[in-house]
């Protein structure tokens, strides 16, 4: 998982997504100091849509098992 801090996340061009799964105290991977990181994956840019949970049950449903 991908540590970065809010700073970075904003000088990427990055927003927080609706919901972050969490953050804790580590070194960001942009920057390199120690202090609060969230996983990028709870970052987006500002032009995408968040998922929605329609999203995932359409991709679910078309899924091949």
């Amino acid at each position: 998982m991908t540590a970065i801090c809010s700073k970075c996340a904003k000088n990427k061009g990055l927003i927080p997504k609706d919901k972050v799964v969490g953050v804790w105290t580590d070194k960001c991977e942009t920057c390199g100091v120690e202090q609060v990181v969230g996983a990028e994956r709870d970052y987006r840019y500002p032009n995408q849509r968040p998922v929605t949970l329609e999203d995932v049950l359409i991709y679910e449903a078309n899924m091949e098992i």
